[in-house]
């Protein structure tokens, strides 16, 4: 079960890169250049990315996660890998 988990894992990292997308932060495909990728990303006057320098300390209760769904779906778009779930999922 381990190699079959590990074998799917390397496949996905290998399609991934050779199918990555074409935005990144820097250069040629940097945020100056998406809306040369993608039509949506040329609209508006308020696109990504933003920068923020204010932060704030906050004394925050730690994150309760309780899966109780399956995956159904895994997707590389090509930045990451994207996990459609059903059933409920809730974090408190």
């Amino acid at each position: 079960m381990k190699k079959s988990l590990t074998a799917i894992g390397l496949s996905l990292v290998f399609v991934g890169s050779a199918n990555a997308a074409n935005w990144g932060y820097e250069g040629s495909h940097g945020p100056e250049h998406w809306g040369e990728f993608a039509s949506e990303c040329a609209q508006g006057k308020n696109q990504s990315p933003i920068d923020i320098h204010a932060a704030t300390q906050a004394e925050l209760a730690k994150l309760q996660l309780d899966y109780q769904g399956k995956v159904v779906a895994l997707t590389n778009n090509g930045h990451t890998l994207q996990t459609s779930i059903e059933g409920e999922n809730v974090l408190t």
